[in-house]
């Protein structure tokens, strides 16, 4: 009997180490949380551009049509655009959260993404979950002169180098 119980002992101790290696071995190996940098792309929010950006003055105002998605990160919250930058060779213009929300005119979600969080808010800015796309029609608070144009859209998790980006006319 004594035999018998330390043969169960040393399985259990023997079946626990596997276990446990297993466990940081697949953690090292999916976010190196074990060694190095700790890491998960999932986290980070990814907008991109769906279409071209498309931009018109009328009545003394920009417009802007922006068709984004959210290509990476978390399912369970929205990515949020906070900021919103404006430039060509002579301006820059920025939009803050306040200044992005008060600027929608209009948005129209992808007819899949009904149940999905998309909008716009004085907090977050722009926000859309993971997968959605939406069609955001800005009113610009000024009128852009003619020109070519670059628009970055801004997320917090992001350095502005991984910022969302594209260009666009004014005619």
């Amino acid at each position: 009997m004594v035999i018998k119980m330390k043969a169960f002992e040393a399985g259990a101790i023997l079946f626990t180490i596997i276990v446990v290696v297993a466990i940081l071995a697949i953690g090292q190996i999916a976010y190196g949380n074990v060694y190095g940098p700790l890491f998960n792309d999932s986290k980070k929010p990814k907008i991109e551009f769906c279409a071209p950006v498309d931009a018109f003055n009328k009545d003394g105002h920009t417009y802007i049509s922006l068709n984004i998605t959210d290509v990476n990160g978390p399912d369970a919250y929205p990515a949020s655009i906070t900021e919103i930058i404006i430039e060509n060779s002579t301006m820059k213009l920025t939009l803050n959260t306040t200044g992005i929300a008060s600027s929608v005119v209009n948005l129209t979600k992808a007819q899949y993404d009904l149940d999905k969080a998309v909008g716009y808010n004085d907090y977050s800015g722009l926000y859309l979950c993971l997968g959605t796309d939406a069609v955001f029609l800005l009113k610009l608070p000024v009128m852009l002169s003619p020109g070519h144009y670059t628009i970055y859209l801004l997320t917090p998790a992001l350095p502005m180098k991984e910022a969302a980006k594209s260009t666009f006319t004014i005619s």
